[in-house]
């Protein structure tokens, strides 16, 4: 018995070994097709004939051969090959090896799509380009969420050269799910679909050579294969996949913006969802980048005309989300809209993060943080969710977690929390299929509705005993309420931590004007040295009156020795629930409006 389990032993480590010294590597799932019946593996090889074996369980014996239908190199030296899987059964596990002459690779297994509409969990981001560790993390997360896909926004690389790509490739890796099935280690991967940044224009062609994309299906690799559109789950998504890269006077543009727009009108128009992805973001919510890209911009209206329900963008390195826009009827920028387009971004996953500074009164949320966006398909509704990156640490899914849920998440995922809207935001359709949002918030009252004013430069402060408030006033024409407050407080942490601090909403800069029942008491402990998000819940919701200034106080118990610093709590909401002045200050409190 115990010569028996050795043997066994030795055989499980010779196995893993031969797993891991492997001469194939980089294996990779991609989309450009239906990934209901199509996948394409991509893999690097060093030896000769190179080829793909699978089959829908794990006894390699019944496993079937198919050779790569094409090879690229990319930048000289990364040579990859490409073994397109087809005619595949909708919602099945598939197992799979790399191999080539010298051995097989790992084994790894993914699970096609269903060919109907179903719940379905997946992830979009982008920009990796510089911060690995961060990158790693992301991807860590990644591999415990286990979602179908990834949507990647582009600028993978700071460079787009072969050595960079090889290293990216190597992380990817971390967003494989291990797995232990019939006694074998096995590593679930997740759909990949790449779109071109501006750090990739030495060589846009990257998404084909690297990454398999072929949109024409010709087996050549061109400026056509950077841009295409599948379906998802039968009808339930069309996603579209576009270069923002192209000049924009020119040819290559053009064609897509014609393509675009026929693809729409056509295959487009009987899906449920259109979802679109592409880098550089038509109008960037930061200073560091210009105030329009007018190309990408003259998109807006078809995306509205054509009902483009939700796009992805990238390149600034910010958080952004938005709530139903379409384009104003003058100059370049959004209106909000009861239906419309919802726009996510853009782009923090290991690049360095810049400022997040153009508030809009059509926005959502807005901070400059590292994140992606992990997303669900819930019955007729989509779950928008941000994603922080905590270290990569959270508590993994295991695949029988997500064989019975498919809109399971860990437990301790570390998730944006904004005041009333939460963690989910939670988007629908109306009657002619734009996309509307379904967490109560409607049309905004508008930037006269309610003003915000700071009471001191740059919406931060220190104080001690003093209080200090930031007022907020009714300034037009019906009726609206405030039933909550977010705001944001931290705690000097080189100060002790006794006391408390009270928050309260008042009518006046005396505490005669406090409104009862609105005050929210924190223990000092409470108050850590970052910011924390808070909500002041009044007990039911106040009436503005008009021409009346409220205050929003917050007052320390304690002397001198313990200090706070109060800011924001993001920008401001703009769907009707959660409103700022824009025009006012660029970052100030949230005010939850209930009623019109």
């Amino acid at each position: 018995m115990r010569l028996t389990r050795l043997a066994a032993a030795c055989a499980c480590a010779c196995l893993f070994s031969s797993f891991s010294q492997a001469a194939t590597q980089y294996t990779r799932v991609l989309w450009d097709a239906d990934p209901s019946q199509t996948i394409t593996i991509g893999f690097s090889a060093s030896a000769a004939n190179p080829y793909v074996k699978f089959g829908t369980g794990t006894d390699e014996s019944l496993w079937t051969r198919v050779n790569p239908a094409r090879s690229a190199t990319f930048n000289s030296s990364l040579v990859s090959h490409f073994s397109i899987l087809r005619n595949l059964t909708p919602n099945t596990a598939y197992y799979f090896r790399a191999c080539d002459d010298s051995g097989c690779g790992s084994p790894y297994w993914f699970k096609t799509m269903s060919n109907a509409p179903a719940n379905m969990t997946f992830i979009s981001g982008g920009d990796s380009r510089t911060n690995r560790g961060e990158r790693q993390q992301a991807n860590q997360m990644v591999a415990k969420i286990r979602p179908a896909f990834i949507d990647f926004g582009g600028d993978l690389t700071d460079n787009n050269t072969a050595s960079q790509m090889m290293e990216w490739l190597s992380d990817w890796q971390m967003t494989y799910s291990k797995d232990t099935i019939n006694g074998i280690a096995y590593q679930y991967i997740p759909g990949l679909v790449v779109n071109v940044g501006n750090h990739e224009d030495n060589d846009v062609q990257f998404v084909c050579k690297v990454f398999g994309a072929d949109s024409d299906r010709n087996g050549v690799c061109s400026n056509r294969d950077t841009y295409n559109a599948f379906n998802i789950n039968g009808n339930q998504i069309r996603l579209y996949n576009l270069n923002s890269q192209f000049d924009w006077a020119g040819a290559d543009f053009s064609a897509q913006t014609t393509w675009l727009k026929n693809d729409l009108s056509s295959a487009g128009a009987s899906a449920q969802w259109r979802i679109g992805g592409y880098h550089r973001p038509a109008l960037p919510r930061t200073s560091s980048k210009p105030t329009v890209n007018s190309g990408l911009f003259s998109w807006a209206q078809p995306f509205y005309d054509l009902k483009m329900n939700i796009v992805f963008e990238s390149d600034s390195h910010i958080l952004k989300m938005s709530t139903p826009v379409k384009p104003a009827a003058s100059g370049s920028n959004y209106e909000v809209a009861s239906a419309g387009t919802v726009y996510l971004g853009e782009g923090a996953w290991g690049a360095p993060k810049r400022p997040a500074d153009r508030s809009a009164n059509w926005l959502v949320d807005l901070d400059s943080l590292s994140h992606f966006n992990v997303l669900q398909t819930s019955g007729e509704n989509i779950i928008v969710r941000t994603v922080l990156f905590n270290n990569g640490s959270a508590t993994a899914l295991t695949r029988e977690q997500r064989a019975a849920d498919p809109l399971a998440l860990p437990a301790d995922l570390p998730l944006r929390s904004l005041p009333v809207l939460g963690t989910s935001y939670k988007l629908g359709r109306d009657a002619n299929g734009r996309t509307t949002r379904v967490d109560g918030g409607g049309t905004p009252p508008g930037n006269d509705a309610i003003l915000v004013q700071s009471t001191s430069g740059g919406g931060k402060r220190d104080f001690t005993t003093s209080t200090v408030s930031q007022s907020f006033k009714y300034g037009s024409s019906g009726t609206y309420t405030v039933s909550k407050v977010g705001f944001n407080l931290s705690r000097t942490t080189s100060q002790s931590a006794n006391g408390s601090v009270s928050v309260y909403l008042s009518t006046s800069l005396s505490s005669s004007g406090e409104v009862a029942g609105s005050r929210l008491s924190l223990p000092a402990s409470s108050v850590s040295g970052t910011m924390q998000s808070f909500t002041l819940s009044l007990p039911q919701a106040v009436t503005l009156k008009q021409g009346v200034t409220y205050y929003l106080r917050i007052t320390p118990s304690n002397s001198t020795h313990t200090w706070y610093a109060e800011t924001s709590s993001g920008d401001a909401y703009a769907g009707g629930k959660l409103y700022k002045n824009s025009t006012s200050e660029s970052r100030d409190m949230r005010f939850a409006i209930t009623g019109k």
